[in-house]
């Protein structure tokens, strides 16, 4: 197979050393796809070669099959065709669920069973009635029931930079037309003569310089862009999702809050008479559009969250989209670039409207660093404001709220810390030309979410243990590890059955993750194992479920058999993820041994014209990710004292994000 080019810097053989104590090793394998094998022997390692600078190979434990995907949008975006009654019945010692795959011992009383833990082997008497025995591999219970006063709308919340860099223009070439729709011609309202303006100065005007050869361009600014492409989002909002609730927040030197557009002020005026006083006395109908926050108020968090909160519950962004597009469209066009950058109140502002609408979005789009305000990133000393955006990911992904962070590229957004929101709540980062703004928008709201506020528990056979995302797949697991940047608590107790657990918050169709193990010890007494995966959510209605999976694995104590068997996008998948982890905390050292070990054994297992394809893709994505890292290492060797995480780029920091959120 092809050689990879970041593996030209590495030795092309592979050294393997046997352990010296079999009931010691950890270097077993599995894969989870028919002939479903466990391996449980062939050990060794491999060297992974020179990083770059001087040194010695770095020893690398050769990479194994032992893990296994979850497919998250999959498994919550079906219906469970086997809904429990009652609460979970779960093993008194290790709190695994009694599933399909469980044998029941019937005693004498009737309703009375024996249950030996397929886990843990401990012995469970039960009382049970018909329809608390599950019959099947995946089953589901109601935990708490939907209130009835959860909240089924969404809130979309545009929030737009419009400082002076915006105002930048970028040629094109040909007669670009930004938005072809509908009501291309027509706005809203009167705002025919406004767009006339704005257009005056781009297409079909007069932009030539005294001979200059070249007149088949046109030059659009990064605002034309912006209010081009939340246009088009508009308009399929209102096409595919009429009842979805948009919002416009903009920041400059201050902080504009549209809401709705006015909106919800004009329908309490007709519901409520002339003095516009809703629920609570608010008085809706005579709020100025837009609401300012400027002054003292962009340095003070809890300022902005009470104001952001309070706005929302007095109806400030209430009417749906198919009521308000021409509205928010006026707003829109209206927007004129200037100032300088408040990202972090605007952002602040607009988690705290969503706060009451699980599932809701936030599409920050940015083309420069935050300098006023609460997160003023370029005051880089100040710790405070590189943990403010930490709390406010931890706040959004407590609500439901994703944020998906859109950075144009030419500038710098500090995507090192801008990304951590994203990250933490399943949004998605990228770095794009203005004129892709509309499709990536696009891109980005066209995903549902299936279920808000997930957590997912993994358990494993007493035989077995989990490893810590973190770490290396053939990694030996501490007793407990957390990861904060994955939100991963895993438990490898040896006197209990190992477990692990992820925070993963809003799930969409294509959510996917995947978790690594190794045995305790050397064994050949069982022919196969248990799994099971305990998801924990809160669906549309506002019930808060749990799904439970369980499946088993047979053994195989060939290495050459396990990995000709494997998939191998499960196992790339596995391998992005880590590395990416690794990555991000500036371990790149492991993070790059770590993808060349997986690289070599799917090179081992390739048989089939599938495997060979699934090797190249994983090719591509690591290429990606170790480009900017063998960069970093340069860096780190040339400025010693400067740490290698600081000197991140907006383009390594979207890879890592990217990579880390990497979906099959």
């Amino acid at each position: 197979p092809p050689t990879p080019m970041y593996q030209t810097t590495t030795p092309a053989t592979t050294i393997t050393t046997p352990p010296n104590n079999p009931t010691n090793n950890n270097n077993s394998t599995t894969t989870p796809n028919p002939p479903h094998n466990y391996t449980n022997g062939g050990g060794g390692y491999c060297c992974a070669g020179k990083t770059v600078g001087e040194g010695e190979p770095v020893k690398k434990k050769m990479a194994d099959t032992n893990l296994f995907s979850l497919y998250l949008g999959r498994a919550l975006g079906n219906e469970c065709t086997e809904v429990m009654t009652g609460d979970p019945i779960r093993c008194e010692e290790c709190k695994a669920v009694l599933n399909g795959q469980s044998a029941l011992v019937p005693q004498e009383e009737e309703g009375e069973y024996e249950w030996n833990c397929e886990f843990c082997q401990h012995a469970n008497e039960l009382n049970l009635e018909e329809g608390e025995i599950p019959t099947k591999h995946q089953s589901e219970y109601v935990l708490v029931p939907g209130t009835g006063h959860h909240s089924k709308k969404q809130l979309v919340v545009f929030c737009i930079d419009i400082s002076g860099s915006m105002c930048v223009s970028t040629e094109v070439q040909g007669k670009v037309e930004l938005y072809k729709g509908p009501e291309s011609k027509k706005v809203a309202d009167g705002q025919d003569s406004l767009r006339s303006q704005l257009m005056s100065f781009s297409e079909g005007s007069s932009q030539w310089l005294p001979g200059q050869q070249q007149r088949n361009v046109s030059y659009v600014s990064r605002m034309q862009c912006v209010q081009a492409a939340v246009h088009k989002e508009l308009e399929a909002l209102d096409a595919s999702a009429p009842d979805t609730i948009a919002a416009l927040v903009t920041f400059n030197h201050e902080v504009c809050v549209y809401g709705d557009g006015g909106a919800s002020a004009s329908a309490s005026a007709s519901v409520t008479g002339k003095d516009g006083a809703g629920a609570g006395g608010a008085r809706v109908s005579e709020r100025e559009i837009p609401t300012i926050i400027a002054g003292d108020h962009l340095h003070n968090f809890d300022s902005l969250w009470a104001k952001g909160c309070a706005f929302s519950e007095s109806g400030g962004c209430e009417v749906p989209v198919k009521d308000s597009k021409k509205g928010l469209l006026g707003k829109v066009y209206g927007l004129e670039e200037c100032g300088p950058t408040a990202l972090g109140p605007a952002l602040c502002y607009a988690v705290a409207m969503t706060s009451r609408y699980p599932g809701s979005k936030i599409m920050l789009c940015t083309d420069g660093i935050a300098n006023v305000g609460i997160g003023n990133l370029e005051e880089s000393s100040d710790a405070s404001n590189l943990e403010m955006y930490r709390r406010l990911a931890d706040l959004a992904k407590k609500n439901g709220t994703t944020i998906n962070v859109i950075s144009i590229r030419g500038d710098d957004c500090q995507m090192e810390t801008l990304g951590t929101l994203a990250d933490k709540t399943s949004g998605r980062v990228d770095i794009v030309d203005p004129i892709e703004l509309g499709s990536e928008m696009k891109a980005l709201l066209d995903k549902p979410v299936l279920a808000t506020g997930v957590s997912v528990s993994c358990y494993v056979h007493s035989n077995l243990c989990f490893t810590a995302q973190s770490e290396p797949a053939a990694g030996a697991a501490t007793p407990v590890a957390e990861s904060e940047k994955a939100k991963e608590i895993v438990v490898n107790d040896p006197k209990q059955v190992s477990w692990v657990l992820r925070e993963v918050g809003n799930v969409y169709a294509d959510t996917d993750m995947t978790f690594s193990f190794s045995p305790r010890e050397f064994f050949t007494t069982v022919k196969e194992l248990p799994f099971q995966a305990q998801i924990t959510y809160t669906n549309t209605d506002g019930a808060e479920c749990m799904r439970v999976l369980t499946g088993t694995m047979p053994i195989c104590h060939s290495r050459e058999e396990a990995e000709q068997n494997a998939r191998g996008h499960v196992i790339a998948l596995s391998t992005i993820h880590e590395a990416a982890a690794m990555a991000q905390s500036g371990n790149y050292q492991s993070a790059r041994a770590h993808m060349i070990a997986t690289q070599r054994l799917l090179q081992r297992g390739m048989v089939t014209r599938q495997q060979q394809r699934q090797y190249i893709e994983f090719i591509k994505q690591a290429e990606k990710l170790d480009n900017f890292m063998r960069e970093l290492q340069v860096q780190e060797k040339v400025f010693a004292d400067l740490s290698s995480t600081k000197r991140r780029d907006d383009s390594a920091a979207k890879n890592i994000v990217q990579m880390k959120n990497l979906s099959s």
